[in-house]
């Protein structure tokens, strides 16, 4: 059983790497190579868009968490005066302690979620340098594979007319 799985995963490992590395070989093999080369450009400019609307979002996503920190230390700093005045006055100082606490619960539920949101973007930022720079290098293997093409396969020099006198 142990065998088959890694047999199973080595296979697999072999098929995805031959497929995702295709080398172009032959004079045919240019329009299929120009046609993956002019992809990835696409795909680069798309992610470079989708990278600097993240990163211009950033901003917003940073300051919303510091505001709700401290929105969060604030309402625990008022919940904790509150909970003190209570403890020595009558049932309506316990019930807006109790409100007041429950208000600072509440915002610091927030200030994890705008933290847990600018984390978010900025892993989100991080892969989208890392699709990036792999659709570099890719592009930089079609080049070369480009160039090798064109020293094995040189275009034809262009034919001049002969001048009508």
């Amino acid at each position: 059983m142990n065998t088959r799985y890694l047999l199973l995963t080595f296979l697999a490992a072999i098929l995805s790497l031959s497929a995702s590395a295709q080398r172009y070989k032959t004079a045919a093999d240019t329009v299929r190579l120009n046609k993956e080369y002019a992809k990835v450009k696409a795909d680069i400019a798309s992610l470079t868009t989708d990278l600097d609307k993240a990163q211009g979002k950033i901003d917003s996503y940073r300051n919303k968490s510091i505001e709700a920190e401290r929105d969060a230390k604030s309402a625990a700093e008022t919940s904790s005066d509150r909970a003190r005045r209570a403890r020595g006055g009558d049932i309506g100082d316990t019930r807006r302690a109790e409100k007041q606490a429950k208000k600072a619960h509440k915002r610091a539920k927030q200030s994890r979620s705008a933290h847990k949101d600018l984390q978010g973007q900025e892993k989100k930022i991080g892969k989208l340098k890392e699709k990036i720079a792999d659709r570099h290098e890719r592009l930089q293997e079609l080049e070369t594979m480009r160039s090798e093409l064109q020293i094995r396969f040189p275009a034809p020099a262009p034919t001049i007319a002969p001048a009508d006198r």
